[in-house]
């Protein structure tokens, strides 16, 4: 009986020991269990008889044929009589007959070890909590292998998805700088060596700043900015031979050798620069299904956006002495109201995937002015238009957060802009020569579009 108890107090100990340990580690822990239970229980054992005082509250019986098959069944449900019995049957009949005190210690800190590692305390008696394709099984072999990521006491998903202040880093690259112009041929007539398709931006660095507040049940006011990004780009191309021919010339040929600033030049150069900024203060309204797995809301607001830029086109002709310097800025300044909504999945316990889209109409006022210095020119020519329009912004975006802390998420993702109806620097420029007198009407194109994507990645903090 000795050796009994002590291999039950071993058991016990073990079992208890599933709650410490870390979730990815508890299939081993389990078979450790089951390998002990025929260690302790072995199957035709000798008869041995013993009755205890003490009140009983677990049942078990275990029976075995040839082929030694154990079966083991457990009941919660308190027993009139003194003593918990064992009865092990096989073709020789024995018995054994003990306290059941350990056995109900064991089996509890079994099931109270698998329960908390799950995340499933205080769930009622003969709560399945592994295997199968019973409710929530999918989260349990989720949850397993996750367990040397996940944040110690947050094993809940449904904590509501809040924040009261994040920042990231946007890296985002602009597509294209806007419809292609060429401006410069190599020769009359000849082969086009510098056009707006010349130009390219780059990825630029910007930031991202969002602030809740909460105002009442799951609504909450939101402020969110982006900006300080500056994209630009320089492009140029340079003649020994003073063989560059413009657009405003029609590559040499109106007049017949050009204009002495553009034509006959040693060196052509574009070069652009844009900066988008954007403000939102919206009101959010957040849900979550029963079981917590899915969470969204959707929010409604208005959003300021201003997207600025210079174009520059500049020509010098060192056979003729001349040059040109030919400027165009465009601004907009779009204001509108905004509907959005996003869905998060918690995959696991303090792991997060969501996907969001936002999309407004907008009134936008372009503008553009453009400034024209020659040689030939004794006064810059200044020209100055303005339009109000409707113009749309798009945005969406995917995104994964990790709750490191209570306090603390990372977040990462892909986030797009999308810009319609808008004026944008390059396709302001005028190619009607203008060193023809006062035949040349100014222009206003406003109806550009702008597309932005990269990667963010950042922070939010809770208090």
């Amino acid at each position: 009986m000795s050796r009994l108890s002590t291999n039950s107090h071993n058991m016990i100990t073990m079992c208890r020991g599933v709650a410490v340990m870390r979730k990815l580690r508890y299939w081993t822990w389990c078979l450790a269990v089951g390998l002990l239970f025929t260690t302790v229980f072995p199957v035709g054992a000798q008869q041995v008889e013993k009755t205890s005082d003490e009140p009983a509250g677990v049942e078990v019986s275990v029976t075995a044929d040839d082929e030694a098959a154990i079966e083991l069944s457990l009941t919660d449900e308190p027993s009139d009589s003194p003593a918990a019995e064992v009865t092990i049957s096989s073709d020789a009949p024995t018995a054994v007959a003990y306290p059941d005190q350990p056995v109900r210690q064991m089996i509890q800190g079994v099931r109270s070890g698998i329960a908390e590692q799950l995340g499933l305390d205080g769930a009622a008696p003969g709560h399945r909590v592994m295997g199968g394709l019973g409710t929530g099984a999918f989260k349990q072999r989720m949850d397993a292998p996750l367990a040397r990521v996940m944040p110690a006491g947050l094993a809940n998903c449904c904590r509501p998805r809040w924040f009261d202040v994040r920042l990231e880093a946007m890296n985002l690259q602009r597509d294209a700088v806007g419809r292609n112009t060429n401006f410069t041929s190599d020769g009359i007539l000849g082969p086009i060596v510098l056009g707006v398709d010349d130009l390219e931006f780059d990825k630029e660095l910007g930031m991202k700043f969002s602030a809740a507040r909460q105002l009442f049940g799951a609504n909450s006011l939101e402020f969110t900015y982006f900006g300080l990004f500056n994209f630009d780009s320089v492009s140029a191309v340079n003649s020994p031979t003073n063989n560059l021919y413009s657009v405003f010339s029609n590559f040499g040929i109106d007049p017949f050798g050009g204009f002495g600033e553009t034509d006959q030049a040693s060196r052509h150069t574009l070069s652009y620069s844009s900066s988008i900024d954007s403000v939102e203060l919206f009101i959010r309204r957040s849900w979550a299904e029963p079981e917590c797995r899915w969470q969204g809301s959707w929010h409604a607001g208005v959003r300021f956006v201003y997207l600025l830029e210079d174009f520059r086109h500049t020509t010098r002709s060192d056979l003729n002495n001349s040059s040109l310097d030919y400027r165009v800025k465009t601004r907009n300044s779009m204001v509108g109201f905004q509907l959005g909504a996003d869905l998060w999945w918690c995959t696991a316990s303090g792991i997060r995937f969501g996907a969001e889209v936002k999309a407004g109409v907008y009134g936008n006022r372009a503008e553009q002015d453009s400034i024209i210095d020659a040689t030939s020119i004794t006064t810059p020519l200044i020209d100055h238009l303005e339009s109000k329009r409707v113009s749309v912004v798009v945005e969406t975006g995917a995104m994964a957060t990790w709750q490191i802390d209570q306090n603390w998420n990372l977040r990462g993702g892909y986030q797009i802009v999308f810009l319609g109806g808008v004026a944008l620097g390059a396709e302001n420029f005028n190619t009607e020569p203008p060193f023809v007198g006062l035949g040349r009407p100014p222009i206003l194109v406003d109806n550009g579009e702008a597309l932005y994507h990269g990667f963010t990645v950042g922070a939010e903090f809770t208090w």
